[in-house]
This record gives structure tokens, sequence and C-alpha cells, in this order.
């Protein structure tokens, strides 16, 4: 049986990508705009925000940049995400925010023309509301919207591990076997306030 995929904002792929050939357009993307409120809702943006549109784009089987037919180029990617007990397909311009140097605001790859990165962020940042709503959350979320999978937190009690090394043992096996079933093992720290 196949997956059922909702589509976010009523935005299906497919039908905009289709319809910006047609009128031979790059998408711009209505539901989240290349303006300030799609970068933060409490604090003001840096001076000179400027979004631009990446002149070389990812490889990927549906979205593709061929050299040869830029023609068949519309400016629009989609990503799915795993959101209450189902994949959400989430579609964005490839409009990204860059700072007064033209370096991207957020995620950069360390390959200056690769941009996969920076345009996954921004579906996840419209996914959730803006750029500021990804500040603060934590990679165990972020793994369960990204794969589908189900996130074990472990706490690491610095004063029990310290003084039972049952403890240690117990939590060296955990990882060992999770690292043993490929599974992602991230940590984060929590802000103390």
């Amino acid at each position: 049986m196949p997956e059922r995929v909702s589509v976010f904002q009523g935005q299906c792929y497919y039908k905009l990508k289709r319809a910006c050939l047609r009128r031979g357009v790059l998408f711009q993307d209505p539901h989240f705009p290349a303006s300030d409120q799609s970068l933060f809702y409490r604090r003001c943006p840096p001076p000179g925000v400027t979004w631009k549109r990446p002149r070389v784009i990812p490889d990927h089987t549906e979205q593709e940049w061929n050299p040869k037919r830029p023609d068949l180029y519309a400016g629009i990617f989609h990503f799915r995400f795993w959101r209450l007990g189902q994949w959400t397909d989430v579609v964005i311009d490839d409009r990204l925010p860059t700072g007064q140097d033209g370096e991207l605001l957020f995620c950069r790859s360390a390959t200056p023309r690769e941009f996969w990165s920076a345009l996954l962020e921004k579906a996840y940042a419209k996914l959730n509301g803006c750029y500021e709503a990804l500040e603060g959350g934590n990679t165990a979320e972020a793994l369960v919207d990204f794969t589908g999978g189900v996130s074990e937190p472990l706490s690491l009690d610095k004063e029990v591990l310290t003084h039972h090394s049952d403890q240690r043992r117990a939590l060296f096996q955990t990882l060992a076997r999770a690292h043993s079933r490929r599974a992602l093992i991230t940590c984060y720290i929590r802000v103390r306030t």
C-alpha cells in the first residue's frame, strides 16, 4: 500500500512546477515570502539581508539542473517531513537569505556551490513558521521530523555515571547496540536559565 503524503498549505509541487514551466517563470512562494516575516518573529533581522537564487542547483531525480536545458528549471523544490504520524510535503522556492557579505545567513555547506542543506533548512523553517523557530530546538525532535523514526532519550547524569559503574556499563551497552543497528546518535545540552 502506498504511503499517504500530506500536502503542506495546499501546495502541490508537481502542479506548481508545471504552471511555472508553462508560464516560463521561476517559482515565488507566496506562503513563505522572501521577507523579514520568514526570518524572525521576535527579533529584527540584521541589516542588508538580500534573498538570492543560487546559480548552481543540486542534482536529484525530480529536482535537477540540466545546464543543457535551463528551460526545465522552475526554481521550486520540495522536501518531506514526518509530522503527526504522516509524511508532509513542503514546497519552497530557491530564494535564500544572504547577509551584506553575500554569504548565506544560516546553514551553508563547506562546498560553496552546494545548496541542498540551505534548501532543506528553508523547508524546515517554513514548516515551523520561520527561521527563528528553529533556534533552541533539540536534535532528537529534528531527526524524528527528518526520518520518521523514533527517538529514545538517555540521561547523562554526571553524578550517577561517576559513582555507579553499572549505570556507565548500561549506557555504553545501549549506545553500542544503537550503533550496531546503524541508529542515528546525537546529543544536546540543555540551556540553564
